[in-house]
């Protein structure tokens, strides 16, 4: 048995193609067939099988839901599209689930740069966001630049005003690296360095950046006339926000 349908008059198409077999949906052949073209198609779909099954002149009744079980226990369709098993979650560590004063164990992170216009001047501010581990605190801090020495003035700032910091979580930054000799040897305080490219170990307070950037971009350029920084006699200095 064959399909009738309107492409009697198609020179492009074949007779097969015009008119294909008909084939029932149960069967051991059909399945056979389909199989076939399946692997014939690289085990690429279902659609790409039941292209190759009109191209073939086949029409199978219900062929969507027998292709469906090929794929579904076919071992190497599975392997394909298998869904990546979730990871177990390491504990916490102690210093995220112990009670301390705030900011004894933080998590810090550079991110900018924010225009700055001082008269005619263009400058570049950056912020320092550090981040309580147990509280989930925030601090904000701006540094003239991604140096060392701006990093380690604003540590030096953040604890004259929050207190004393046990130890901070970081990455490898040339501006980090640059600090941990310094303020270890004079037992200021501990780093802990994340290894390279391994930003999702900072996920605590990297996910905060995003934040902060969005609120920071829509404090400044709403209320950017406003806002006096710095001033100098009867100079106000005025702040754009400039993303990357």
């Amino acid at each position: 048995m064959r399909l009738g349908g309107r492409l009697n008059r198609s020179t492009a198409l074949s007779f097969s193609e015009k008119h294909p077999i008909l084939l029932p949906k149960s069967g051991h052949f059909t399945r056979l067939l389909l199989q076939h073209l399946y692997e014939q198609v690289a085990h690429q779909g279902r659609c790409f099988t039941l292209a190759k099954m009109r191209s073939s002149g086949y029409w199978i009744i219900g062929a969507r839901s027998i292709i469906a079980s090929l794929i579904y226990q076919c071992i190497t369709c599975r392997s394909h599209r298998a869904k990546p098993p979730t990871p177990l979650m390491a504990s916490l560590p102690h210093e995220r689930s112990s009670q301390s004063p705030p900011f004894s164990y933080c998590g810090i992170e550079c991110f900018g740069p924010f225009m700055v216009k001082d008269r005619r001047t263009e400058l570049k501010r950056y912020g320092l966001m550090v981040t309580c581990l147990a509280s989930r605190a925030v601090h904000l801090e701006v540094l003239d630049d991604r140096s060392t020495t701006a990093f380690v003035n604003g540590i030096r700032n953040i604890i004259a005003i929050r207190g004393p910091i046990r130890k901070i979580w970081c990455d490898q930054g040339t501006n980090f690296v640059g600090a941990v000799q310094d303020l270890t040897e004079k037992g200021m305080l501990e780093f802990k360095l994340n290894p390279p490219s391994a930003s999702h170990m900072g996920g605590v307070w990297e996910r905060m950046i995003r934040t902060a950037r969005n609120v920071l971009q829509s404090l400044l350029k709403s209320h950017s006339d406003r806002l006096d920084v710095r001033s100098h006699g009867h100079h106000k200095l005025q702040t754009t926000i400039c993303g990357y």
